[in-house]
């Protein structure tokens, strides 16, 4: 009995990190220089496309660090897609202030 249980947890749990596709969003404070905003992408499979309302930014790999982080204008809500064929695309609305932005997730194959 408390096999099954634990089974149907499991597999609970699975699809809940499935749907959300295993997700973490932190923003991260500008310190002195310019107060620029922009996203930084942490992404598995590192060559997934990265799309900023329907526009492609580059890959996920190009846009992984602060140097490298795609600027945004700070007071907008942007539509990222984070997609990669055979993969089951990321997709999330984000709110952007003053900082970096960013999103560290793992796509899953379909």
């Amino acid at each position: 009995m408390g096999r099954s249980v634990l089974l149907i947890v499991a597999t609970i749990l699975i699809g809940v990190a499935a749907v959300s596709g295993c997700a973490h969003t932190t923003t991260t404070p500008q310190t002195g220089g310019t107060g620029a905003s922009g996203l930084i992408v942490k992404c598995n499979p590192c060559d997934a496309t990265v799309v900023i309302d329907g526009m492609p930014a580059g890959q996920a790999r190009e846009l992984s660090t602060e140097d490298s982080a795609y600027p945004l204008v700070a007071g907008r809500v942007y539509r990222v897609e984070i997609i990669r064929e055979g993969y089951r695309p990321y997709v999330k609305e984000i709110s952007l202030g003053k900082g970096l932005v960013t999103i560290d997730v793992s796509l899953h194959e379909m």
